[in-house]
C-alpha cells in the first residue's frame, strides 16, 4: 500500500471515527475561532439527515490547532486532492457539541461530574457513517468504530446499545473510577498514588471482563497523564498482582493491548509502559493495536514509528486493525 493511500484512510479515520466526525450534512461551515480563548458559534444541535452531495462534515472542537483555520485547511486539503472528496468544516461550541462526539455511559453514574455531558447520537452516525462507506467504497475505506468508557454500572446500557448496530472495532476504555474520570484533580483528592492506580486498575481489570463484546483494551496507564505525583510512573514491578490479572484476560479473551502513542504528562514512550508490555509478551501475548489517539492535527499517527521499532526489536511483527469485528494483520516490516 502506498504511503499516500495510508496517510488518506488515516485522516478519513481521524474525520470519521476518532472525532466522530462523518456527517453528509451541506451546512456552511463555521468560521474558525479569532483566537484559542475564544467560543466559535454553537453548532445546530439537532443533525441533518445524511446526503448524498459529495462532501463530508468535521465537526471539531477548537482545541489546538484544530482552532486554526490554516493548519485545518491543510489536512482537509490534503485529503480532497488525494480522494476527491469535498470536505467542510463545522467547529463545535463546548456547550452543545458533545452529542457529536462523545458516548461515555460511565458519566451518568456514580461520583461523576460529568452527568449533564451530551451523549452521542449514535443511530444518526452509525447510519450516516455507513452511507459514506457505501458512497465512497471505490475512493478510500471507512471503518465504523465506537469507543465505549468503561464502568460496571454502564455495563447494560452499553451491552443493549452495541446489539443494535453493526461496527468494525470496538474500543474498551477506562477513564473514570466510580464516575469521576481520572483526567480531573477530583479523582486524586486524598489518594496516595498506589491507592489512586490501584483503583483504576482494578476498574481495567472489570472492563477485561466486560459483559459485553469488545475487541481492544486500551491505554492502560490512562490515569499517569494527569496524577499530581511526582513519579508518575506505572510500573509492573508496582502492581503485578493486578496487571497480571488483566494482561492474562486480555490474551485468554483473545482481544488486543492498545499500544497508545499519547504520552503527553508521561515518562514513557507509549502507554502502557515498557515493563507492562514486556510481562505481556512474556505472558504469550501478540495482539497489539496502535492508536495515536491524536486529538490534535500535529499528531496524527505520532510516534507511530516508535511503536512500530519497539514492536519489531520484541520480534512482534504485526499488528491488528478491524474490518467487521474481525482481526486483519498489518506486517510491521513492511510498513
Amino acid at each position: 500500500m502506498k504511503m499516500k493511500r495510508i496517510l488518506a484512510m488515516l485522516m478519513a479515520a481521524l474525520m470519521v471515527a476518532t472525532m466522530a466526525a462523518c456527517g453528509g450534512t451541506p451546512a456552511p461551515s463555521s468560521p474558525a475561532p479569532a483566537d484559542p480563548g475564544s467560543t466559535p458559534a454553537p453548532a445546530d444541535p439537532t443533525p441533518a439527515a445524511p446526503t448524498d452531495d459529495g462532501s463530508i462534515t468535521l465537526w471539531t472542537y477548537p482545541i489546538g490547532d484544530w482552532g486554526t483555520e490554516a493548519e485545518v485547511k491543510k489536512l482537509t486539503d490534503a485529503f480532497t486532492a488525494e480522494t476527491g472528496i469535498a470536505v467542510q468544516v463545522e467547529y463545535l461550541a463546548y456547550a452543545d457539541g458533545d452529542d457529536k462526539v462523545h458516548l461515555d455511559k460511565d458519566y451518568l453514574y456514580g461520583n461523576s461530574i460529568d452527568k449533564e455531558i451530551k451523549q452521542i447520537d449514535l443511530s444518526y452516525h452509525i447510519a450516516d457513517t455507513l452511507r459514506a462507506k457505501n458512497k465512497y467504497a471505490g475512493s478510500i475505506e471507512i471503518a465504523c468504530g465506537v469507543e465505549c468508557g468503561f464502568s460496571v454500572q454502564s455495563e447494560q446500557d452499553y451491552k443493549k446499545l452495541l446489539n443494535e448496530y453493526e461496527f468494525d472495532l470496538i474500543l474498551n476504555s477506562v477513564h473514570s473510577v466510580n464516575g469521576m474520570d481520572c483526567y480531573h484533580r477530583q479523582f486524586f483528592d486524598g489518594k496516595d498514588k498506589h491507592t489512586a492506580y490501584k483503583k483504576y486498575l482494578l476498574a481495567v481489570l472489570d472492563s477485561v471482563n466486560a459483559k459485553y463484546s469488545y475487541d481492544v483494551i486500551t491505554h492502560i496507564g490512562y490515569v499517569c497523564r494527569k496524577a499530581p505525583y511526582e513519579n508518575k510512573d506505572m510500573l509492573y514491578s508496582e502492581f503485578g498482582d493486578i496487571l497480571d490479572k488483566i494482561l492474562s484476560g486480555i490474551i485468554d479473551k483473545g482481544v488486543s493491548l492498545e499500544l497508545n502513542s499519547h504520552n503527553r504528562g508521561t515518562d514513557t514512550p507509549f502507554l502502557p509502559y515498557l515493563s507492562i508490555v514486556e510481562r505481556y509478551i512474556q505472558l504469550g501475548g501478540s495482539e497489539f493495536t496502535f492508536g495515536s489517539d491524536a486529538h490534535r492535527i500535529d499528531r496524527v499517527n505520532d510516534k507511530f514509528e516508535v511503536v512500530r521499532d519497539y514492536l519489531l526489536s520484541k520480534n512482534q511483527k504485526y499488528i491488528n486493525i478491524y474490518r467487521k469485528r474481525q482481526k486483519v494483520k498489518i506486517n510491521l516490516t513492511k510498513i
